[in-house]
């Protein structure tokens, strides 16, 4: 019998980047957040900082500049199913939002003495970043890349940044230990000698002060929780696999997955080399990221890939005219046929 895959097994790039043992509810809403409160036709701006533990809590401390305070504590602080709620028990009440869909605002009401509407948006994120002078991109545009200790693996990161005439700057990150490429960097902003990214693929962001001769940054990764990430200048490559003759299964492989009624497309991408065969997957529903097979075996006529960061592994039979597998696809306690076809 076949067991159903629970749609959240198939997020593919929430939690693989940093191995840290948070939720993907933590990533989302862990940061920090403002908004305003209109108490009597008075504006109060709130700052919400919420942090997340490695054992799955939540906590959160609150500034208003206003009012000059800082570090008010809170209690309760509860996320799930996009409900965001926490007691402040200084100001005798509760607040509980609900996080977009972009989980870039937190909407909701303040319920205490009376009941005040506050949208929170997370600091750092605007949608229109103001770009950078076309001087200053150019001391910063290239290759950058530097290594992150999370839960004890160390993890390379390559992060490649692209300046355009306009002094506008686009980047991607590479994770080479996990064989993900090209993961889309949302926002790059360099302002004097500080550099902030978002990469909203992995609820994760890094902000960095670049040296004086331009040579390194030195800096955060934040998700969820921060850590030290120092950049130098250079694209760190795992060791590339020597290229051979293509086999007869050498090419791009597509099927798709039911997972609960929802149709997720798969790529997987097959290539021979010195080595032996090698394999990428690819969900182009869910992210754009190519993430590396981290074995691939063929034998008596059925191709196996496993890939750890999924907890997954597809097996098939290839057919004798070569143009389809005929397979499953596992991950976690359940399992889904996937029948894949030779990509023309």
């Amino acid at each position: 019998m076949i067991r159903r895959i629970d749609s959240r097994w198939m997020l593919l790039a929430m939690t693989f980047l940093t191995l840290v043992p948070l939720s993907r509810a933590q990533a989302q809403v862990a940061g920090d957040w403002q908004g305003v409160a209109n108490i009597q036709g008075t504006d109060y701006h709130v700052i919400v900082h919420i942090t997340a533990a490695s054992d799955g809590t939540l906590g959160a401390t609150l500034d208003s500049p206003e009012l000059g305070a800082t570090g008010i504590p809170t209690s309760g602080v509860t996320f799930k199913d996009s409900k965001f709620s926490m007691n402040v028990d200084a100001y005798h009440g509760v607040y509980t939002g609900t996080l977009s869909s972009d989980g870039a605002k937190i909407t909701g009401v303040f319920a205490g003495d009376q009941d005040t509407p506050i949208e929170f948006t997370r600091v750092g994120t605007a949608v229109n970043p103001p770009a950078a002078t076309p001087a200053a991109t150019a001391s910063i545009a290239g290759d950058w890349n530097g290594s992150l200790n999370a839960g004890g693996a160390t993890l390379r990161l390559v992060v490649h940044i692209t300046a355009a005439k306009d002094g506008t700057l686009t980047g991607t990150l590479d994770s080479l230990d996990q064989g993900l490429n090209g993961i889309p960097v949302n926002t790059v902003v360099l302002n004097g000698a500080k550099l902030s990214l978002t990469v909203d693929t992995v609820h994760g962001s890094y902000e960095g002060t670049v040296k004086a001769d331009g040579s390194a940054i030195d800096g955060t990764w934040t998700q969820g929780q921060p850590m030290t990430l120092n950049l130098t200048r250079g694209a760190a490559k795992a060791a590339a696999a020597m290229p051979a003759t293509p086999s007869d299964i050498d090419g791009t492989w597509t099927g798709a997955l039911d997972v609960n009624g929802q149709t997720l497309h798969i790529l997987l991408k097959v290539t021979n080399t010195a080595d032996g065969l090698t394999a990428q997957l690819q969900s182009p529903d869910q992210s754009p990221i190519w993430l590396k097979a981290n074995t691939l075996t063929r034998a008596n006529g059925t191709l196996t890939a496993s890939f750890t960061a999924l907890q997954a592994e597809y097996s098939g039979k290839i057919a004798a005219d070569l143009g389809s597998i005929d397979g499953t696809f596992s991950q976690g306690a359940g399992s889904l046929p996937l029948v894949l076809k030779r990509q023309k």
